[in-house]
């Protein structure tokens, strides 16, 4: 029988945890609650559970930034949303740098086509932009890591990439561009 690998574990424990603290704040009445219950330490609930929430792929980083900026306003929703944003980043990094020594995919990735292998991943362009297409984020840590592109240069690229996603999802939770709904 073959054991699981720990890359795959940190990965799978990773989601896990995400998934769970994502439903917990849906069981505590949503991210208003979480301020009620937590004061002072709710940013820092808030940016834990939005980091953890963004290591999956499946995460919508809509719905995180929007509440982040209707709860904090502009500045600290945006702050929180963008250090969210590059928090993920460094996780994905690592847990699929972590993988893909377990699995050698640099022997797989010699199987594919010269086309496909001569893509840049590393080129800066490509490491800021396809990040704001959805889950661009995820399949461009992924990619970097599992290629070897420098830690730092994916670090950088992502903190460029999510300031102005952080600025534009915060300023549209605290309702900057139009009018927000108001609860009777």
């Amino acid at each position: 029988m073959r054991r699981p690998k720990r890359g795959a574990l940190a990965s799978l424990a990773t989601a896990a945890l995400s998934w769970g603290v994502v439903l917990w704040i849906v069981w505590i009445g949503g991210a208003d609650a979480l301020r009620a219950r937590c004061g002072a330490f709710a940013p820092l609930v808030s940016l834990v559970a939005h980091t953890l929430a963004e290591v999956t792929p499946a995460s919508g980083e809509l719905p995180w930034g929007f509440a982040n900026g209707a709860i904090y306003g502009v500045g600290l929703g945006s702050v929180l949303t963008f250090l969210a944003f590059v928090g993920a980043t460094a996780v994905q990094y690592g847990l699929a740098r972590r993988t893909s020594l377990d699995l050698d995919l640099a022997a797989q990735r010699d199987r594919l086509p010269r086309w496909l292998r001569r893509l840049p991943v590393e080129h800066p362009a490509f490491l800021i932009a396809a990040r704001w297409v959805p889950v661009g984020g995820f399949v461009v840590t992924v990619s970097a890591a599992v290629t070897g592109v420098r830690f730092g240069r994916v670090m950088c690229c992502s903190a460029i990439a999510a300031a102005p996603a952080a600025l534009l999802l915060a300023a549209a939770g605290a309702g900057v561009f139009g009018a927000v709904t108001s609860h009777p």
